[in-house]
C-alpha cells in the first residue's frame, strides 16, 4: 500500500504550482505587449485636404487606427516625399482619406463632463469649452449627418443638418445621494438633452412619424441607436452600418508538439513525453479599423489531441517494481486573443499577439498500472486554462504563416505533483473574406 501511495495521491489543487505557471505566462505576455506597443510606423494613403479657402489639395495622409480622434494629421504631396506638413483643425476645413474616412473641422462649444460608468461625477456638470476639433463623418446622410469625436475624456456625438454647423448631442450622467425610508444610497441620474436635439430634427423632416418620436423618447445614448435614429429621420432604409469596424473569417491547421510532463513527488517526476499531432481551427477576427487593420481581436475555436505514455520504477531495499501510465487527451479550446501588426503594409504584415485558451478535454485509455496490475488512474481535469503567444506573417491578405507557444499549463493538480502540457506549433490560416 505504501508503494502504491507513491504513485497515486488524493487530489488537492497545488496553489504554488499554479502561481509559478501564471507568473511565467504573465511575464511572457507583458514582454510581448511592451515590445509591440513601442513600435510605430507611417501608413500614408492617398487623399486630400481642404484648406480654409476651400481649395482641395491632393496628396497622401498618414492614416492610422484613430480610436482617439487625431489632433493633427501629417500630409505629403507625393508618396516619395521625405518631408510632411502637419495640419491642425484650425488650418483646414477638413480632409479625406480616399475610400476610408472623412473628417471636417469644427469650431464651437464642446461638453467636458464624463458621462459613462464607472467614472461619473458626483454632481451635475454642465461645463463646456470653446475648442477647435476634427470630427469624423461617421454617417453622411441627407439632410442629416452624424459625426463623432473621441478623446481621453469621452466619446462625443454630433449631428449636422445639411451644411450647417454641427451640433453636439449632449448627455449628462452623474451620481447623487438618494434617501429612501431613512436609508442612504446612491442613484445614477441622467439628463437626456440629446433627445431634444433629435426631436427637433424629426419634427422638421418627419413630423408625421409618431413612431420615430416615441423611439427617440426611449433611445439610449449609444452609437448604434443614434445612427439608427439619424437614418430614420432621413428615411434611409439601406441596411449598412457606419464606421470602420470590420471582420474576417478563417480556417487553419498546424502541427503541434505537446510536451506532457510530470513534476513533483511522483515516480514519473521530470518525465516529458512529446505528442506530434495536427490541430485544426476556425475563427473570426474583429478590426477596430478595417482599412488599417493594425490592431484586432480574435476568437478561435480549435481541436487537438495528445497521447503520452510514461514508465517508471518504484525501488526499495529488496526489490524494484515497474509502473506505467498512459492516456489519450482530446481537447476543444476557445481562445480569445489580441493581435497587433508590427509591420503593416497592404500585402505583407508581421504580427504578434497573446491570448488565453479555455479548454475542455475528454480522456480515454486512462490507465495506471503497478506491478503489471491496473490501479485507480490519475484524475485529470476536464476544464483547464492555458496562456499562449503567437507571431507570424500575413501574405496578400490571403493567408498567415505563424508559430505559437503555450507555456506549461496544468490539468492534473495534486498536493505533491502536477501534470502539465507545454505546446509548440507552426501552421497556416486561410482567410475567406479580407
Amino acid at each position: 500500500m505504501a508503494l502504491a501511495y507513491a504513485i497515486y495521491l488524493p487530489r488537492i489543487i497545488n496553489l504554488t504550482l499554479l502561481y509559478k505557471m501564471n507568473l511565467r505566462s504573465y511575464l511572457l505576455v507583458s514582454f510581448l505587449l511592451f515590445a509591440i506597443i513601442c513600435r510605430a510606423q507611417s501608413n500614408y494613403k492617398s487623399g486630400y485636404v481642404i484648406n480654409t479657402k476651400g481649395d482641395t489639395i491632393k496628396g497622401y495622409i498618414n492614416y492610422r487606427d484613430w480610436s482617439i480622434t487625431p489632433k493633427y494629421i501629417e500630409f505629403k504631396a507625393t508618396a516619395t516625399d521625405k518631408e510632411y506638413t502637419r495640419y491642425t483643425p484650425g488650418m483646414l476645413q477638413g480632409f479625406v482619406v480616399d475610400g476610408m474616412d472623412r473628417y471636417i473641422s469644427y469650431k464651437g462649444r464642446v461638453s467636458m463632463d464624463k458621462n459613462s460608468m464607472p467614472d461619473l461625477p458626483l454632481a451635475l456638470d454642465t461645463t463646456v469649452v470653446q475648442d477647435t476639433l476634427f470630427l469624423q463623418l461617421f454617417y453622411a446622410g441627407s439632410p442629416v449627418s452624424m459625426l463623432k469625436q473621441s478623446d481621453q475624456l469621452k466619446q462625443r456625438f454630433f449631428v449636422m443638418d445639411n451644411d450647417n454647423q454641427p451640433v453636439e448631442l449632449i448627455f449628462h450622467s452623474y451620481i447623487t445621494d438618494n434617501y429612501s425610508n431613512g436609508t442612504a444610497g446612491n442613484t445614477i441620474r441622467g439628463i437626456d438633452v440629446y433627445k431634444v436635439t433629435l426631436k427637433a430634427l424629426a419634427e422638421k423632416y418627419k413630423s408625421e412619424d409618431a413612431k420615430l418620436l416615441r423611439a427617440i423618447d426611449y433611445a439610449q445614448f449609444q452609437e448604434w441607436e443614434i445612427l439608427s435614429l439619424t437614418k430614420r429621420i432621413n428615411n434611409d432604409k439601406v441596411q449598412q452600418k457606419g464606421g470602420n469596424y470590420g471582420s474576417r473569417f478563417f480556417a487553419g491547421t498546424l502541427i503541434k508538439n505537446t510536451a506532457t510532463k510530470f513534476d513533483g513527488d511522483v515516480i514519473f517526476n521530470g518525465q516529458s513525453q512529446n505528442t506530434y499531432l495536427p490541430a485544426i481551427s476556425v475563427g473570426v477576427d474583429f478590426f477596430t479599423n478595417k482599412h488599417v487593420q493594425k490592431f484586432f481581436f480574435r476568437g478561435e475555436l480549435s481541436f487537438t489531441a495528445a497521447n503520452p505514455k510514461f514508465n517508471g520504477t518504484v525501488k526499495n531495499i529488496m526489490s524494484s517494481t515497474d509502473a506505467s501510465y498512459q492516456f489519450n487527451q482530446y481537447t476543444i479550446a476557445l481562445a480569445p486573443q489580441v493581435f497587433y501588426n508590427i509591420y503593416n503594409k497592404e500585402n505583407f504584415k508581421f504580427f504578434a499577439g497573446a491570448g488565453v485558451g479555455i479548454n475542455y478535454s475528454i480522456y480515454s485509455n486512462n490507465q495506471l498500472t503497478y506491478a503489471g496490475q491496473p490501479i485507480t488512474p490519475f484524475d485529470l481535469e476536464k476544464t483547464w486554462i492555458n496562456f499562449m503567444v503567437q507571431t507570424g506573417v500575413t501574405v496578400n491578405k490571403k493567408f498567415d504563416v505563424f508559430a505559437m507557444y503555450s507555456p506549461a499549463s496544468s490539468f492534473g493538480n495534486y498536493v505533491y505533483f502536477s501534470i502539465s502540457n507545454t505546446t509548440y506549433g507552426a501552421g497556416i490560416h486561410y482567410y475567406f473574406n479580407r
